[in-house]
């Protein structure tokens, strides 16, 4: 194993070209550097499963932890705003973005999975090897499950963005807006949109409290969740909301 600073693929740092069978290791040596000057960007199931993590609800984290939409809160020096003096505050709920640092997981229009290697901090702790693969990396940060929440959210983002554009519905800009980051205005159907980055207001909306029990796992409440914006987008199409 190489200690850090690493040159892994230093003529193709950020290129897509890697796989899952591709030759990787790295080991974490917590010196945190990587938990600065980065923005965060959380998908739903990552908000569930931080709120989950935290004892509260996904509303109550949106308010308390993220800001410009889907991003974490930074301190003023750059720092996340989970990481503390013994490191990272909420790591067995870390986003999908810190299981996989220091690689980046990139899919194709047509569904095809490639990875790349991120530049690293020029003072990393980290360690590199080769024997190992990215799959072995994966299955060892427990990113899977996120890897497989990331990829249905994706397909209902896609869902939303075909049947909203053709439909008239809303411009492309409006939606990807409303995606990516969270905000709208003050339609019903840019309000019930916002639910995108909120499962449990948009649960309450369409199961109420008798989906209490069911959405404690995030994976569960999640499915409810899908479950609740397809609805909504039927609901939409048919003329049923204004």
């Amino acid at each position: 194993m190489t200690q850090a600073p690493v040159k892994f693929r230093p003529s193709a740092f950020g290129e897509a070209t890697l796989r899952r069978d591709s030759p990787f290791r790295y080991t974490c040596n917590a010196c945190n550097r990587c938990c600065h000057n980065y923005r965060i960007q959380v998908n739903p199931y990552e908000v569930l499963s931080l709120s989950r993590h935290l004892g509260i609800t996904t509303t109550a984290f949106i308010a308390r932890h993220l800001s410009d939409g889907p991003y974490l809160k930074r301190r003023s020096d750059g720092s996340c705003g989970f990481l503390g003096a013994n490191g990272c505050g909420v790591h067995p709920a870390r986003p999908l973005v810190c299981r996989l640092y220091p690689l980046g997981r990139h899919i194709s229009s047509t569904d095809e999975e490639r990875f790349s290697h991120m530049r690293p901090h020029p003072e990393t702790a980290g360690e590199y090897g080769l024997n190992g693969t990215i799959g072995d990396y994966l299955a060892a940060q427990g990113a899977l499950p996120y890897i497989e929440a990331a990829d249905k959210y994706m397909a209902l983002f896609r869902r939303l963005y075909a049947v909203l554009c053709e439909s008239g519905a809303a411009s492309a800009e409006h939606v990807m807006n409303i995606i990516s980051m969270g905000k709208s205005g003050t339609s019903s159907a840019k309000v019930r949109l916002e639910h995108i980055l909120d499962p449990d207001k948009a649960i309450d909306v369409y199961f109420g409290q008798r989906a209490t029990e069911s959405r404690r796992n995030p994976k569960d409440a999640m499915a409810l969740h899908i479950k609740a914006m397809l609805r909504w987008l039927s609901s939409y199409l048919k003329g049923e909301l204004k």
